[in-house]
């Protein structure tokens, strides 16, 4: 009962809290710095996987963003693997509703050091952007990027992580890799005389957009037992460069886009056999960045996965 209980409040609480979103899902969750990582002694162990998830999001101003994904790990040896994921989201919002495939994230990982009492692993690995990130309205007034699935951008993605039995410490980096701009065109000044040109000043003027890159912590305390699990961290992001954007073709730096971001994250498991697991995840916000134009921001977030392990 207690797993059962556990995840009625934790699904509750996702609905009167706060939490400041990651640089992207996949940064945060992938490779060596995806959460609620089982450590193993055993050197030779290979573990594959395939994850269905479904998250629900808040933004605050006024959007419910929901997302299902597929994800799938496969071993290549005891030491490497391959991790795949493709997510489809929905977006609505008092502007408008959007929807599509998001963004492909591809890693690879490498265990570096497998000892009886820890492991380290380190990661590289992409993201491939699906969609343009331009959506509009009926009445063809461009929408902010909290309504695109896509973040428009092609990134590095690089971590490393520790583990053992109690604790979980990744570090990670993003780099967005611009060939050109984003093709988004939101701009407030459009909705002038629209009847919500009051809701439109609420984002951030976001024509042109470049996301600088972020460093990730991930401080994860675990505790295990024989078919349940909970976890409790922190997840620091730090962006080094401030965003710029397009105004008068001039590249201008958003003010208030540079610095630290964090989330408070809670999380409970259930382990129905060897192969197959039930995950839920919670983020709290600590600490928000004031300008957000790439979208990224929430004000709650909860994701409810299915593991099948072979």
């Amino acid at each position: 009962m207690k797993p059962i209980l556990l995840t009625f409040y934790l699904v509750f609480a996702s609905y009167i809290s706060f939490a400041q979103g990651c640089s992207s899902a996949g940064f945060c969750t992938m490779g060596a710095l995806k959460a609620d990582q089982t450590f193993s002694p055993i050197k030779k162990v290979r573990l594959n996987y395939i994850e269905l998830s479904h998250l629900v999001a808040f933004t605050g101003l006024g959007e419910t963003i929901q997302a299902s994904t597929i994800d799938a790990s496969i071993s290549i040896s005891s030491k490497n693997k391959i991790q795949l994921r493709l997510p489809y989201a929905w977006v609505e919002g008092a502007l408008g509703k959007t929807n599509g495939f998001g963004d492909v994230y591809f890693t690879y990982t490498r265990n570096i050091f497998q000892k009886n009492k820890y492991n380290i692993s380190v990661m590289a690995g992409t993201k491939i952007p699906r969609f343009s990130t331009n959506f509009s309205t009926k009445e063809n007034l461009p929408l902010p990027m909290y309504y695109s699935p896509s973040l428009g951008t092609y990134d590095l993605i690089l971590g490393a992580a520790f583990i053992n039995k109690s604790w979980l410490l990744g570090i990670g980096f993003q780099k967005p890799i611009y060939k050109q701009n984003i093709d988004n065109q939101f701009s407030a000044n459009a909705w002038i005389d629209s009847p919500l040109k009051q809701q439109a000043h609420k984002y951030t003027y976001s024509v042109g957009l470049q996301r600088g890159s972020d460093i990730m912590l991930r401080i994860e305390k675990n505790i295990r037992f024989n078919r349940y699990n909970f976890h409790i961290g922190l997840l620091p992001v730090y962006r080094i460069e401030a965003d710029e954007v397009l105004q008068d073709n001039v590249r201008k730096k958003l003010q208030g886009s540079q610095g630290l971001a964090m989330t408070g994250i809670l999380g409970a498991g259930y382990n129905f056999d060897l192969h197959s697991r039930i995950k839920l995840f919670y983020g709290h916000r600590l600490v928000a960045r004031e300008s957000n134009a790439d979208g990224l921001m929430k004000t709650s977030v909860t994701t409810i996965a299915y593991e099948w392990r072979f």
